[in-house]
């Protein structure tokens, strides 16, 4: 259950608080549903009036690193340390389709007006370095 905390002294209607290894929150389509994604790769579906968990999806293997709703809010994408990026139905919160990478990816986008999933990913900033000895090498991207 989350918490949900209502203050008359700011702008902020409430506040809802969640579980620390909850990293990620997007509104469905009405704003009925939050989708939290978790440092487990579980996604849950919380009743956004009772504060109710309604859903859980295991959707990934290892890490949700981005949660994203479509412009209209029909559709939400994930995208993950696993090296996998998801689409899902909003309203029923299937699996739309999953893309396969090789290497794990850190943050996805839908567009507004074509049926495109942009994800970004590969080594983690912290785990490059060069020396004398070594040379990075950069990929250019293929078609879709």
């Amino acid at each position: 259950m989350i918490k949900s905390v209502v203050s008359s002294h700011t702008n902020i209607f409430s506040l809802i608080w969640t579980p620390l290894n909850k990293q990620i929150i997007a509104w469905s389509a009405l704003f009925l549903y939050l989708i939290l994604s978790d440092s487990d790769g579980m996604l849950h579906v919380i009743d956004a009036a009772t504060g109710e968990v309604v859903k859980t999806i295991k959707a990934h293997e290892g890490s949700i690193s981005c949660l994203v709703a479509s412009y209209d809010r029909t559709l939400f994408a994930t995208a993950s340390k696993d090296a996998k990026a998801k689409v899902f139905d909003m309203f029923t919160q299937e699996e739309v389709c999953c893309f396969a990478t090789d290497r794990p990816l850190n943050g996805a986008a839908l567009s507004p007006i074509l049926n495109q999933l942009v994800v970004v990913g590969g080594v983690e900033a912290r785990d490059v370095t060069t020396t004398h000895s070594q040379k990075m090498e950069v990929g250019g991207a293929g078609g879709v």
